[in-house]
């Protein structure tokens, strides 16, 4: 493919507080343009906005919300895969060129990328997943071996209840 690939992203980000999530938003930025192949050509960082709390959630904590724009220029379509998969934009739109001829090179260099990321992030998961449940086993093994005192306290309270009940009784 000659012609370089001309791309518009939607970017989103969520956290707190509004200046740390501008920041990263920009940092970000600055790191898909270091990328590889990859040029920004445009790119627009909107303020932060609260986002609300839905009705009924009590004490929510304030979370706040950020979008970029951002036009890049890529030579391939493999390349803007790539970047799609690392930065997950929430919308993508292609500006040009209008119409793209594939070869069945590019095609499978595109399909292979995709697999090649759907692989480790397949990874990534098994892992986390993998991580969770020795910690939980070793969390469960910990509760078994070491009580939490409140429920100690709790049994302690409920038998020296249950003694002042029975020798209340006893008296009469």
């Amino acid at each position: 493919m000659a012609e370089k690939i001309q791309a518009m992203l939607v970017v989103e980000m969520m956290g707190r507080p509004p200046e740390h999530i501008k920041q990263t938003m920009e940092d970000l930025l600055n790191k898909l343009d270091e990328e590889k192949g990859v040029t920004v050509t445009r790119k627009t960082i909107h303020e932060p906005k609260e986002v609300k709390p839905e009705e009924g959630q009590k004490n929510a904590q304030e979370i706040f919300t950020t979008f970029s724009e951002v036009e890049i220029e890529v030579p391939e379509l493999v390349d803007l895969a790539m970047v799609i998969f690392k930065y997950m934009p929430s919308h993508v739109e292609i500006l040009s060129p209008t119409e793209m001829n594939l070869k069945n090179f590019d095609i499978s260099a595109l399909l292979s990328g995709i697999s090649s990321k759907l692989h480790q992030y397949d990874a990534v998961a098994k892992n986390a997943l993998m991580q969770n449940q020795i910690l939980k086993a070793q969390f469960q093994k910990y509760i078994q071996e070491h009580p939490p005192k409140e429920k100690k306290a709790v049994k302690k309270a409920s038998k020296t209840k249950k003694a002042k009940s029975k020798k209340t009784k006893k008296k009469k």
